[in-house]
């Protein structure tokens, strides 16, 4: 038998605990059978609602909504399948939590199955924290649990205010394969964390992950952890866009074929200050790793002022991508207002790619690259500094093959460049101008070096 539960509340702040308890009691027992629909609406300050519901295809919504809105509390447990829960919370520092495949009454089950659910948590204002974190995370959604699964399943959260934080958790250390995983923060000194199969045991594939962060907004944190610790993990993809200055993002992912991208600036391609990481350290083969720091899309030029890049790969044909105050057609820009910023980047194999590309200033690249048949390109701008070391046999260091530079690597307005080539085979080619400085140093036998400079 079907239940239906409408919960309606406009009461005070002082009464309103009370009178809410007393009627989730009658909510709870009876809301055990499967097909459950469940709906809470409060209005007022200090509310507080709990919905827990055992089996699949339910349904529940808590709707917590006032002119003021301050210290709103919202929980809904659902262990089962198929089920359907949502929070909207209005106002300043309320705390919604989702938990599917999980309860309190049996937080030690180790079978949290949260297969197909959905889970969709809207709050408005700022402050909106409270549980775990640095202070606490004002949106939690957690989906699968213990060696259960999360197969399917789909979590967003969105924060429209200030000082918000976000933990997404979607098969801690069970399996995960194709879920998806969103986050929407708007304004400044936010917080967003998504795991997807992050303990040992655990496997995600096919997953796919999101946080995006204002345009307008600053000083934000975003984090993505997918198949962490050399899981069974493939195919997932990680993406983090940030519009502001001073942002910070990190990817880090465990497998085969995995794609992440990190975006940073807004506004004409402007970025300042903003961190981003890329660690793929546990993969075999395949993984891709997209940095971009101030990309002009228009064609003009993009300021990208002290930026740092960081990027890991271990495996095989592995890529990486980092561009920092760069044109959307991949040039370095002469236009660019770029300056101070940083890349780093290290990958450890055979067969591996890298493209680094920095426009401006008085930047600074270092590159690693241990294993065979490497490839680099290398664009600099305006007194950069590149360090470059490539350790093994056939490795090679160029330009663009066809397109604006010809088939040279390009190193503009005085920079200075040190190569180091380990092995046989090796090749290098580079093409200077405006007083540029190269030190070049090849150990091995039937190494090539072709050095242009005017």
């Amino acid at each position: 038998m079907d239940a239906q539960i409408c919960i309606h509340l406009n009461i005070g702040v002082h009464m309103n605990k009370l009178i809410l308890i007393t009627i989730l009691s009658f909510a709870t027992s009876v809301a055990m059978a499967q097909d459950n629909s469940a709906t809470t609406t409060q209005t007022g300050d200090n509310n507080a609602a709990t919905t827990d519901q055992t089996g699949n295809q339910n349904t529940s919504s808590i709707d917590q909504n006032s002119t003021v809105g301050l210290s709103h509390e919202a929980i809904i447990q659902q262990l089962g399948t198929l089920n359907e829960a949502s929070i909207t919370q209005t106002g300043e520092n309320n705390q919604g939590a989702i938990v599917q495949g999980r309860t309190v009454a049996v937080f030690d089950r180790p079978d949290g199955i949260a297969n197909g659910n959905i889970a969709t948590l809207v709050q408005s204002g700022s402050n909106n924290s409270g549980f775990f974190g640095n202070g606490g995370d004002g949106a939690i959604i957690f989906q699968g649990y213990r060696n259960g699964s999360s197969i399917n399943a789909t979590a967003s959260v969105t924060q429209s205010g200030d000082f918000g934080q976000v933990l997404l958790i979607q098969g801690s250390d069970g399996s995960l394969d194709g879920s998806e995983a969103t986050v929407n923060q708007g304004g400044l000194n936010n917080v967003a964390v998504v795991r997807q199969g992050e303990f040992s045991g655990s496997s995600s594939t096919n997953d796919v992950a999101q946080i995006e962060q204002s345009s307008t907004g600053e000083n934000n944190f975003a984090a993505i952890l997918q198949g962490r610790n050399g899981q069974n993990s493939s195919n997932t993809e990680g993406f983090i866009f940030q519009g502001g200055d001073s942002d910070q993002a990190t990817v880090s992912q465990g497998g085969d074929n995995q794609y992440s991208r990190i975006l940073q600036g807004a506004n004409g391609g402007s970025s300042s200050g903003n961190t981003a990481s890329v660690r793929q350290p546990d993969g075999f083969a395949g993984n891709y790793a997209f940095i971009d720091q101030g990309t002009n899309f228009s064609g003009s030029g993009a300021s990208a002022s002290v930026n740092t890049a960081t990027a890991l790969q271990t495996g095989l044909d592995n890529r990486i991508i980092v561009q920092q105050g760069t044109t959307l057609d991949g040039r370095a820009s002469a236009k660019s207002t770029s300056d101070g910023s940083f890349i780093t980047a290290t990958q450890n194999g055979d067969n591996n790619y890298a493209y680094l590309d920095q426009g401006g200033n008085n930047n600074t690249m270092n590159f690693n690259q241990i294993g065979n048949a490497n490839y680099t390109n290398l664009i600099q701008e305006d007194g950069g500094f590149a360090t470059i070391t490539q350790n093994g046999d056939n490795n090679s260091i160029k330009g663009f093959e066809s397109g604006f530079y010809g088939e040279f690597g390009l190193s503009l307005g005085g920079s200075t460049l040190n190569v180091t080539q380990l092995g046989n085979g090796n090749l290098l080619m580079l093409d200077q101008t405006n007083g540029g400085t190269a030190t070049v140093m090849q150990d091995g036998m039937t190494n090539t070096a072709t050095i242009i400079q005017n």
